[in-house]
């Protein structure tokens, strides 16, 4: 073979290279693709600190979660979200609390809304500091110069691309990290699984739409 034949064929090596290339947004779109498309049931276990030194408060639970639809039990804790309405249910007062939440409340509880919320507004980079083989780790930068979060950590199974931990250090200092196991997709679920109407037929209710 002579040398521009060689050349020729090294060109179209690293074309097919780069054309299947996985990049850290098309991973990320692969993720949010999957959860949309069926449930996704798991045990997590969440750790606020106040900053990196501070030991974090730690608080255990388990999240079925479909799209933006989810049901969150925690601690005496209780949310409904279908998609528009939210339903949270204090055990201790035997309430239940009746909102249209935020895009910005939403983040707060649903892991799968953080990522999309942050997605348009960050630059989305493999992180360098931190490798492991049976995993990609993404950073989510913000692209403002005033923002409420430094950064986003998203860990992502190789092998189902399915989420298993969530990094979020705010702007102010402090972390939440998200740490997601015994994670299940499923996709036969209850018609009223993220439908908190009459759940709790003896609570008070606060309607607060």
């Amino acid at each position: 073979m002579n040398k521009n034949k060689i050349f020729f064929a090294l060109l179209l090596s690293l074309a097919f290279f780069n054309t299947n290339a996985q990049t850290p947004q098309t991973l990320i779109e692969q993720m949010i693709a999957k959860l949309d498309k069926q449930a996704i049931d798991a045990k997590f276990v969440v750790g606020l600190q106040a900053d990196r030194i501070s030991d974090p408060d730690i608080y255990r639970g388990d999240i079925l979660m479909k799209g933006s639809s989810f049901h969150l039990s925690m601690q005496g804790l209780q949310v409904f979200y279908d998609g528009t309405t939210q339903w949270s249910y204090q055990e201790n007062s035997n309430e239940v609390s009746i909102t249209t939440p935020s895009s910005e409340d939403l983040a707060g509880i649903n892991p799968l809304a953080i990522i999309k919320q942050f997605k348009k507004r960050c630059n989305i980079e493999f992180y360098d500091k931190e490798k492991k083989e049976d995993s990609y780790i993404i950073v989510f930068y913000p692209k403002e110069e005033k923002s409420e979060i430094n950064k986003l950590l998203v860990t992502i199974n190789k092998k189902d691309m399915l989420p298993t931990k969530i990094v979020l250090e705010a702007s102010q200092g402090n972390v939440t990290t998200l740490v997601l196991s015994s994670l299940e997709l499923r996709t036969n679920i209850a018609p009223n699984s993220f439908d908190g109407t009459n759940k709790f037929p003896q609570a008070i209710i606060n309607d607060l739409r």
